[in-house]
């Protein structure tokens, strides 16, 4: 038997501070980061690993990658691509201090 077609990863377009962004993370957040979009890029469906939330750069899925750190993104599924849009802290985020 052969198996099923396996999904096309999906390309992943970052912000052009993307650089700046990831410097200023946390070594265990960083990592989280990594296996967080690896997952998404093979995934059928990147929209599973986050909630639609309303972020200072309007609305987007947004994954916890720890207690203060989320990344935001976009799903563009007519170019099959992830848009990522932010990644920081809450505030960074979400544009206000968390609840917690």
């Amino acid at each position: 038997m052969s198996e099923p077609p396996r999904p096309k990863p999906w390309a992943v377009r970052k912000p052009e501070d993307w650089l700046k962004q990831i410097r200023a993370l946390p070594p265990h957040v960083l990592k989280k980061l990594d296996s967080v979009v690896a997952t998404m890029i093979h995934s059928p469906d990147p929209r599973k690993h986050g909630e639609w939330k309303n972020t200072k750069y309007g609305s987007a899925f947004v994954a916890e990658l720890d207690r203060s750190y989320r990344l935001a993104y976009q799903v563009l599924e007519d170019e099959h691509k992830i848009l990522i849009i932010r990644v920081g802290s809450h505030p960074e985020v979400y544009g206000k201090e968390s609840r917690i």
